[in-house]
């Protein structure tokens, strides 16, 4: 299915930058960009968290920005463990399919 992607793949590893040797197969490669997409994810939920709890704080309790707070620490929360959810069916999904040794 993936063939002249990993032929691709192949052909980088034959010289040139170390960081792409290291991609060798189209799976490590896939499991990559899925790990890059889920610690972006998990990164911006902390930083809104963050700045949720800072302006919860901050809004020296008028009712609609305390509303507000809540919100955001409501939906980062959501948001950091559909990222850990997200990691974690990817490894269930790599580990189904026989592919093990990959974060």
């Amino acid at each position: 299915m993936f063939d002249s992607l990993d032929k691709i793949m192949n052909g980088l590893t034959g010289g040139g930058d170390m960081a792409v040797k290291h991609l060798y197969t189209v799976p490590q490669f896939i499991n990559l960009v899925a790990n890059i997409v889920v610690l972006i994810g998990v990164g911006l939920s902390i930083v809104s968290l963050a700045m949720s709890f800072v302006q919860f704080i901050t809004s020296t309790g008028d009712p609609k920005l305390v509303e507000k707070a809540e919100a955001g620490i409501l939906w980062s929360g959501i948001a950091f463990f559909v990222c850990l959810a997200a990691f974690t069916l990817k490894r269930i999904l790599l580990n189904f399919m026989g592919i093990k040794g990959i974060l």
